[in-house]
């Protein structure tokens, strides 16, 4: 009897050492600026690295890649299918070791002085006119990318995050939007209603915290406009933007923070200060350069909670045994 108690006993708590969360994030596409599964008709400065799982013309696109972390390995640009290059500029950050993310915004590559040259791959046709961009067809794009399994992945995680418990307040102020936290929670969730990603001031949130912003909605036309303010600029590595079934997203303001819509169609000239997953890119929408750093797991209980899970299995235990 004590020995079958010592091994119940001790496989309870086994089970409740506490584990350590796994930090998640956005897969392989937290190395990209811009992660688009279609076509780029479009853009402007793609300050970090550029994925397009379609034909890129890249007609207004003027450089990419200058804000590349020191050091970064692999190519800038990679395109699944056929790509049109006007005179593009492809960089891999800057020569010496510096802090990209120092600053932000269209001037940041006058602060980082000498640039390293960065390459493409593409896996369809290159049409050229007066391009000098350094793009190569000879190495298989799909060991670089693989954006079949990225996209159902991507995808199955913005509906995930759809389901995510909402903690925040949405208070309607000031002609905009509070986004009024709870100050302890670790990941912070808001679910926006479609016409209100306007005038955003994201206020209460505790330091490191993560959050989401999720528009869980059937509305397909979702527009960001007005301006960001609070502790948006301040959080924006940790920010999310979830809209898992927008079909085209509007971004006419400087956003903070990361953009994950998988099924959605980009339009709009602003700046993205994060990474923009998306079906496809349709303007000329100036990509930054902010890695997100948040924390997409469920949280892990507190060591405490694990401790009384454990006392109350092994209660359980001893009064099973007693009626036998």
């Amino acid at each position: 009897m004590i020995f079958r108690f010592t091994l119940i006993a001790a496989g309870i708590l086994a089970f409740t050492q506490p584990a350590s969360a796994a930090l998640s994030n956005l897969g392989i596409a937290n190395d990209y600026s811009g992660f688009f599964f279609s076509n780029v008709n479009g853009g402007n400065d793609v300050e970090g690295k550029l994925a397009v799982g379609g034909n890129l013309t890249a007609a207004t696109l003027n450089t990419i890649g200058f804000r590349n972390a020191h050091g970064t390995k692999g190519p800038s640009l990679v395109v699944a299918g056929n790509m049109v290059d006007k005179q593009l500029d492809i960089y891999n950050g800057p020569v010496k070791k510096t802090d990209t993310n120092k600053s932000y915004g269209p001037d940041v590559k006058q602060e980082l002085g000498a640039l390293n040259a960065g390459y493409g791959v593409v896996g369809g046709k290159i049409v050229k006119n007066k391009g000098w961009a350094d793009l190569k067809t000879d190495i298989s794009v799909k060991s670089v990318v693989d954006f079949d399994k990225a996209k159902k992945e991507l995808s199955a995680l913005s509906n995930g995050l759809a389901n995510s418990k909402t903690n925040g307040q949405v208070i309607h102020e000031n002609g905009g939007f509070t986004l009024k936290g709870d100050n302890k929670s670790l990941q912070q969730v808001f679910n926006l209603k479609a016409t209100e990603f306007l005038n955003l001031n994201l206020t209460n949130i505790k330091k490191d915290a993560t959050v989401i912003i999720n528009y869980t909605g059937s509305f397909s036309d979702i527009v960001l406009a007005g301006g960001q303010l609070g502790q948006m600029e301040a959080m924006r590595s940790n920010i999310l933007f979830n809209l898992p079934n927008a079909k085209k997203l509007s971004v006419n303001t400087f956003v903070w923070g990361s953009i994950l819509a998988p099924q959605a169609a980009i339009y709009g000239t602003a700046h993205v200060e994060g990474s923009v997953i998306a079906h496809s890119l349709e303007s000329n929408l100036e990509l930054g350069y902010e890695p997100f750093k948040g924390n997409l797991t469920s949280p892990v209980p507190e060591p405490e909670t694990y401790a009384l899970m454990g006392m109350g299995l092994i209660g359980l235990a001893l009064r099973r045994r007693s009626k036998k």
